[in-house]
């Protein structure tokens, strides 16, 4: 099996109280000891870049968390990520001509509580990354999305496809496809 690149931006799963400061911070050592601890044959690399609540990326930040994917020799990446702008530098990637699996996850709530989605998003998202063909997506809660048309409901905290999105380049999709093309129905 191809090594897999587990780039880590921050994001509410690496959120850590600190008892000395009283501050919440991000590490990412949570993250890395859990996935040492899977026992996976595939070989992970790690990267961290950019630790930092993604409500305060900018496009230029997405453009270099692209470049790094780009740049970097895996063709297999797991993208740890806020979930407040998740969709957004999905949807950058989307727009790029990366030739490579890229797959974005992160958290609602922090790896250090009691009750998290975070390792299991993290399994997921690896078991995504490994499987799923060359694209952008965005792995949450027992869903792989196209990173194209994925959205965050707030409402229900969780993810789903924009659906008005994916009918409106569907039917332009299909439209095109049916140019000049005669109809076979009878017009009496």
């Amino acid at each position: 099996m191809d090594d897999l690149l587990v780039l880590i931006t921050g994001g509410t799963i690496c959120r850590e109280y600190n008892p000395r400061t009283g501050g919440i911070g991000h590490s990412q050592k949570l993250v890395t000891s859990f996935l040492q601890k899977m026992n996976m044959t595939t070989k992970l690399h790690y990267l961290t870049t950019q630790v930092a609540d993604s409500r305060n990326f900018t496009r230029e930040d997405r453009i270099d968390l692209w470049n790094i994917c780009e740049r970097e020799t895996e063709d297999r990446i797991l993208v740890i990520h806020g979930t407040d702008t998740i969709c957004e530098t999905a949807r950058l990637f989307c727009e790029q001509d990366l030739k490579k699996t890229v797959v974005f996850t992160g958290a609602f709530w922090p790896m250090t509580n009691n009750f998290t989605d975070a390792q299991f998003n993290l399994g997921f998202g690896l078991a995504c990354a490994k499987i799923k063909e060359k694209g952008v997506y965005v792995a949450m809660s027992g869903e792989c999305l196209d990173g194209k048309y994925a959205i965050k409901n707030w409402d229900n905290l969780r993810f789903e496809y924009d659906e008005l999105s994916r009918k409106i380049e569907m039917s332009i999709g299909n439209s095109d496809k049916l140019d000049g093309v005669e109809s076979t129905g009878n017009s009496e």
